[in-house]
């Protein structure tokens, strides 16, 4: 019958120490050796697939740290190329906007030019209509002074006075009276 762990502490205490504690040489024997069987068989079954599960592990690990920093690199690499292409924007949009503003100055510097010569010409064809307005004026005036004159002579001299002839005195006396 097999002898338990209190059966075998209690059947050495009789000589005064357990059997246990007791280094006896069979045990030792039995004891090194089915030590030695389960190393062996944990070590083929047990120690080797969970070795090589571990450096798989660490293999993949390193080549996920390795494609991370390659990912880390890359980006890197695209946020500056980013940078430099939203700064090359950023510049040519400053350039458009000055190239709009001085066109836009230009603009308004030529409508400003136009509508200063515009009102130039307006005022000077309004100066013009004035001259001749009042040179018209002056004519209607004098060819009313020159028929009153005839009239007043026709009267005055009770004969019609010979127009044609007498036209070219009454130009020149008003144009003395003019001068005068």
């Amino acid at each position: 019958m097999p002898l338990s762990i209190l059966d075998l502490l209690a059947s050495g205490a009789e000589h005064g120490t357990p059997v246990l504690l007791s280094p006896a040489s069979g045990l030792v024997f039995w004891s090194v050796l089915s030590f030695s069987i389960v190393m062996i068989v944990l070590k083929k079954f047990a120690w080797g697939p969970l070795q090589s599960a571990l450096d798989e592990r660490e293999t993949k690990i390193r080549e996920g740290l390795n494609a991370a920093e390659l990912a880390r690199q890359e980006a890197a690499e695209i946020a500056s190329q980013h940078a430099d292409e939203l700064e090359r924007v950023r510049k040519e949009a400053e350039l458009i906007l000055e190239e709009a503003r001085n066109d836009a100055k230009g603009i308004v510097d030529r409508a400003n030019r136009d509508a200063s010569k515009a009102a130039e010409e307006s005022k000077a064809r309004a100066l013009k209509e004035i001259d001749l307005a009042r040179e018209k004026a002056i004519d209607d005036m004098r060819q009313g002074a020159i028929d009153l004159s005839m009239a007043l002579a026709g009267k005055v001299l009770a004969a019609e006075v010979d127009g044609g002839r007498h036209r070219g005195l009454i130009d020149n006396f008003i144009k003395d009276w003019e001068q005068n």
